[in-house]
């Protein structure tokens, strides 16, 4: 019986924080991380600077450059703007794993929470990045 009550405490105790939080949602849009005004070029490519060497004859072959196990990770960064504000956000992912369905000029609904933004795309999938920045939106002038 005992055994019974451990069981259930340990099981609620696991499932509290997996339920899912009430997030104040906010609708803003999708910039495109190269080009915006908030955070200029922000998104770069690494360049894969390796060559490799080989024998056709024995099949042997040698690579030599600067390739890292971190290439087998790509870095997406999300820029969104909200009434006041404009976020860049990122979030890494196997380079086989598809990116997060957003594109630029698109708009978007996200809930953010200290340094975590949440996205949901147009069929309601929802995404999480990190916040690297925070700017004060930029208000037309009349």
């Amino acid at each position: 019986m005992m055994q019974r009550i451990a069981t259930l405490i340990v099981l609620v105790a696991v499932l509290i924080p997996a339920a899912p939080k009430n997030r104040d949602w906010q609708t803003g849009m999708v910039l495109d991380p190269q080009d915006n005004l908030y955070f200029g070029h922000t998104y770069s490519h690494p360049t894969d600077a390796t060559m490799s060497f080989g024998d056709a004859r024995t099949g042997s072959q040698i690579h030599v450059g600067t390739r890292s196990p971190g290439d087998d990770f790509v870095l997406d960064q999300y820029v969104v703007e909200s009434e006041s504000y404009v976020y860049l956000a990122q979030t890494m992912r196997l380079r086989s794993n598809k990116p997060f369905r957003l594109s630029a000029n698109m708009p978007v609904k996200f809930a953010v929470d200290k340094k975590r933004i949440w996205l949901l795309d147009a069929e309601g999938n929802e995404y999480q990045a990190n916040i690297v920045k925070r700017k004060e939106k930029l208000q037309p002038t009349q």
